[in-house]
């Protein structure tokens, strides 16, 4: 069976496949109680052989890179296993990962600062379109707030990078996250 699966996906072009992928993240949403461990293994599996290959040819596969979002919103899969795929999914320059993953960010931000603003930083720098950051104001403002007392650096420094791309664009009210000077 996994073998007539990877030739389908090899005949389907980026379309297709992130259709069907697709289809697996948002069947994860609708799935209320948590996943078998073999079906959840299984989805993993096939995620893994997809982003393997995304990761190999991101150019060819941007439209399936983007199917990930309604995968890494579902929160049915470890976070360390949903932030590896976010991250080659974001490299992929996929163009329309937006809100619900940010909204996710936002959920897990206060265990995984470092990388729930370096990610909700890289949407901010490349949108699909120039006014995704307002439509995302309100799940960045999460994950600023989850992360505001974290003194890392490199958190510290995502999050004053977010400030500025809010502020400069004329949104004054994120400079309540600025870093202040004995934080930095």
């Amino acid at each position: 069976m996994q073998r007539l699966l990877e030739r389908w996906f090899e005949r389907a072009d980026d379309e297709l496949a992130a259709k069907v992928m697709d289809f697996v993240g948002w069947a994860l949403r609708d799935t209320e109680d948590d996943l078998d461990s073999e079906v959840r293994e299984r989805i993993r599996q096939l995620w893994d052989s997809r982003l393997q290959e995304i990761a190999s040819e991101p150019q060819s596969h941007r439209s399936e890179a983007s199917a990930f979002d309604q995968t890494f919103a579902s929160a049915k899969l470890d976070d360390d296993w949903s932030l590896a795929g976010l991250e080659v999914a974001l490299r992929a320059g996929c163009p329309s990962i937006g809100h619900d993953v940010i909204e996710r960010l936002g959920e897990i931000a206060s265990t995984r600062s470092a990388e729930a603003t370096l990610y909700t930083l890289n949407m901010l720098q490349a949108p699909a379109n120039d006014w995704d950051h307002s439509t995302w104001r309100e799940p960045v403002w999460s994950v600023l707030a989850a992360t505001q007392t974290v003194v890392d650096t490199e958190t510290v420094e995502n999050r004053a990078e977010i400030v500025d791309h809010y502020v400069k664009r004329g949104d004054l009210s994120f400079r309540e996250f600025a870093p202040r000077a004995t934080e930095v």
